[in-house]
């Protein structure tokens, strides 16, 4: 089972769901199409508010941002992604989330 966090906060919990079954499939197929061994290092600061997509599943954690997925403890670039994953996580999500953090989430992702 997978866990998807939505980064957003800095005071107070991030909101979570969990993906299903066709989902996470469905995840599983649109990262594994783009990921590459350790390919760089972070070269920026996350900032406060949208932080991205932390994806915890088996125990391993990774962030989703920017394109990019990122080891969260040594922010290293693991692989560079479909710009698009981003923006389907967060639909995954809009059944749980807020509408207003919701559409925070699409403002910072650039989208209407």
């Amino acid at each position: 089972m997978a866990m998807i966090e939505l980064d957003i906060f800095s005071g107070r919990p991030n909101p979570v769901w969990h993906l299903n079954d066709a989902d996470l499939a469905e995840l599983n197929r649109r990262y594994t199409a783009f990921y590459q061994a350790q390919i760089a290092d972070l070269n920026e600061v996350l900032p406060l508010g949208y932080r991205g997509f932390l994806l915890h599943q088996g125990g391993s954690c990774v962030r989703i941002y920017h394109s990019q997925s990122i080891d969260p403890t040594t922010n290293r670039v693991l692989a560079d992604l479909a710009t698009d994953l981003e923006e389907w996580l967060l639909e995954t999500g809009k059944a749980v989330l807020d509408p207003q953090v919701y559409q925070a989430a699409r403002t910072a992702l650039g989208l209407p």
